[in-house]
């Protein structure tokens, strides 16, 4: 397209002298028409580039849709699937103690700790190689999300709004994915996220309440916890 480009503006520059000349009053009518078809064809020739040109950059945002699409979904599975790896670490001694998560590989003793560290960094690191292919806003928000990330397994310590934390890190994809197409936010993306968050608490509430109990006993908060018998009116409210 650069080249393309380049061929464009000097066809039009040659086409831009070639019309002074047919403007001179020095040259005869043989040499104007002859000028005059000359132009003609400089004008055609432009248009074809100018045509070319922009094909070639509609192929180039198809290509690049497609990878973003692509790249993106590979992105968030390898990222879901550090996050839940990260938090299984961190809550092996809670999970331990819970009847619905007690057989999970890390408490139940089918990986070790050590393996599932390094299963951790496979998939950040997997996950960073793709980060790097998009433009520079992409990858500090994409960077920026590893502090959602690390903090949401501590979130049910400090907070009765665990889910909060899990709905602004697990849809944080819906940022990145936009800032990787555009370069830049917007405010109908932003309320898409918040969106987005809301909808994770509507549901994770619901899946909290399985563990419910058992979070009672051994400390841990959640939005299940929080509502108690009133939940039906907060988990309307949430998709409203």
């Amino acid at each position: 397209t650069i080249l393309l480009s380049l061929l464009s503006i000097e066809l039009q520059a040659e086409l831009s002298e070639k019309l002074n000349i047919e403007r001179s009053s020095e040259v005869n009518d043989t040499k104007k028409q002859e000028y005059l078809k000359n132009n003609l064809e400089l004008k055609d020739k432009i248009l074809k580039l100018q045509n070319e040109k922009k094909i070639l950059e509609d192929e180039k945002f198809v290509a690049n849709d497609f990878w973003l699409l692509f790249s993106c979904s590979i992105g968030a599975f390898l990222m879901r699937g550090a996050g839940c790896t990260w938090n299984d670490i961190l809550d092996r001694k809670i999970d331990g103690a819970v009847e619905r998560t007690r057989s999970r590989p890390i408490p139940s003793g089918q990986v070790t700790l050590t393996q599932a560290v390094i299963w951790m960094i496979l998939q950040i690191s997997l996950a960073g190689l793709i980060l790097l292919s998009y433009n520079l806003n992409s990858i500090i928000l994409g960077l920026s999300s590893l502090f959602l990330v690390v903090i949401y397994p501590f979130a049910k310590r400090f907070t009765w709004w665990p889910q909060v934390f899990l709905g602004l890190a697990f849809n944080w994809g819906i940022l990145l994915l936009f800032v990787a197409h555009t370069g830049s936010l917007s405010w109908p993306i932003i309320t898409l996220y918040i969106a987005g968050v809301f909808w994770t608490l509507f549901y994770d509430t619901i899946y909290a309440y399985q563990d419910s109990q058992d979070d009672l006993l051994i400390g841990v908060k959640s939005t299940a916890i929080l509502f108690g018998e009133h939940a039906k009116k907060w988990l309307f409210s949430f998709i409203q």
